[in-house]
């Protein structure tokens, strides 16, 4: 019976250690605000990037289809060129540049 005091008090003086390292934690943060966890910051920005390359390869994706449907070819340079590119708004040009050629050799 006494062991099972001496843990049971053990375990209190813990838990009054971490509620006052919470009250710290909630001075230091301002209050009860939920404080994102390292792990939740990782997970959210491999969401964003990840959300981030899918719009990078639908980009890609659009603008090799456009040529092929305007012009019925893609030549090997121009798709190395898309491919090699991960700037979303030099994406959006080349798109606007093949929707506006006239000829395959206006977007080269």
């Amino acid at each position: 019976m006494m062991m099972c005091y001496n843990f049971f008090v053990g375990m209190c003086s813990r838990c009054s250690e971490l509620i006052q390292v919470e009250s710290i934690l909630k001075e230091l943060t301002g209050g009860d605000e939920k404080v994102m966890t390292l792990t939740e910051k990782w997970m959210m920005e491999g969401k964003q990037k990840g959300l981030q390359e899918g719009l990078i390869k639908a980009k890609k994706d659009a603008i090799k289809s456009a040529i092929l449907i305007k012009f019925g070819v893609l030549p090997k340079e121009l798709e190395e060129e898309i491919e090699t590119t991960d700037d979303i708004q030099a994406l959006d040009e080349m798109f606007k540049k093949v929707i506006l050629a006239g000829k395959i050799e206006e977007v080269l």
